[in-house]
């Protein structure tokens, strides 16, 4: 009980922390805070303290702006707050890594995760009630562990860290590949996605062809609509050559909330996300989009699914899809859960609905 105790504590406290560094440094992903300062997202692990986060920035031969800044701070509040993020997702890891983690009762705590798509407060939002309600009907404690990017994911699920990841339709894939995992429940949204094309108002672009010229901006690199189905439908069905018709490479924000901002301020000219975050953006913070507008939405493709491996115990697995299968919007509880993830109810997935984003990962060369 203690370190399921200790578990929830860290999980509050990197959450508030995220929000406090992402608000320091301007950044609207967690992705884009450990990019702004140099750092791969997975070396947020080995830093435990002070001294050695100092000495990874005194090593860099060409130190980025941001960390010049973060060496002056008189105060080290900002880089108090990444220490103190780095410390909680070390503490993380190795809380999760114990396979054999016990409740009280004997019961295994059950751990889930999910690509990070969004800011870390969204995530949070999203995730709490889910885990409130399979703690409820799995009878056990659930607790909802936090990565830093789409990969973090996938290898979280695959080395048993947790044991039911909420993955991409290209990060599925790419988990299928690599280990015995089984695709659960997806949303009735999900079994007919889309992406859209998004563009500032005030760069005249009224259609396809006005991108030429322009910059554009993804989501993570591993996003399936925020970044592989909409580069395929814009090559194949819209006829642009991203490599070569944009204002230089294509931006990758890490996030749908963040290529939002990022056409907003105008430092991008367009950009692609999954047309869910657009209309929450535009239902819950109207303001922060009402410099955009939506130029193209794409075909419907499958995406989003929850994920098991194989060796996980199959009566824990059966609870698992009844519990979102039996999720009615007659049901205040369900339908809160329904709302913030907004769909209508869960269906049963198959792992041959995602054969098409294989290929198309492969064309993209997202996939090898």
């Amino acid at each position: 009980m203690l370190l399921y105790k200790q578990r929830c504590f860290i999980q509050k406290t990197y959450i508030v922390l995220v929000n406090q560094a992402l608000i320091q440094t301007k950044q609207t992903s967690l992705e884009g805070f450990y990019t702004s300062l140099a750092l791969p997202v997975t070396t947020c692990y080995k830093f435990s303290t002070l001294s050695s986060l100092q000495q990874s920035m005194s090593d860099s031969e060409d130190p980025p702006p941001l960390r010049d800044k973060l060496k002056r701070s008189s105060n080290g509040t900002l880089l108090s707050s990444f220490v103190t993020i780095a410390v909680c997702f070390s503490l993380l890891s190795m809380i999760a890594c114990q396979d054999d983690v016990q409740s009280t009762s004997g019961v295994k705590v059950i751990r889930i995760t999910g690509i990070p798509d969004d800011n870390p407060t969204e995530m949070a939002r999203h995730y709490q009630p889910v885990v409130n309600l399979l703690k409820k009907t799995l009878k056990t404690h659930v607790v909802y562990i936090p990565v830093t990017d789409y990969g973090a994911a996938v290898h979280a699920l695959l080395s048993k860290k947790v044991d039911f990841a909420w993955l991409g339709g290209l990060s599925y894939v790419q988990a299928r590949r690599q280990g015995n995992v089984i695709p659960l429940v997806s949303r009735d949204i999900d079994k007919k996605f889309r992406s859209v094309i998004i563009v500032n108002k005030n760069k005249h672009i009224k259609g396809i062809h006005d991108l030429k010229g322009k910059k554009f901006a993804f989501g993570a690199k591993s996003s399936t609509s925020g970044h592989l189905m909409p580069r395929y439908f814009l090559t194949t069905k819209f006829r642009r050559n991203v490599v070569k018709e944009f204002a230089g490479p294509p931006l990758f924000s890490g996030a749908h909330d963040a290529t939002v901002a990022l056409v907003q301020s105008g430092k991008v000219d367009a950009g692609a996300l999954n047309f869910q975050t657009w209309k929450r953006l535009k239902k819950e913070q109207p303001t922060s989009v009402d410099q955009v507008e939506v130029l193209a939405k794409t075909p419907p493709y499958v995406n989003y699914v929850w994920t098991t491996r194989t060796d996980v115990p199959e009566d824990i697995t059966q609870m698992f899809v009844k519990t979102f299968i039996t999720l009615s919007p007659k049901n205040k509880e369900h339908k809160k859960i329904l709302d913030l993830m907004g769909a209508q109810k869960y269906m049963y997935s198959g792992s041959k609905e995602f054969d098409q984003i294989e290929r198309i990962g492969k064309i993209i060369k997202l996939i090898r």
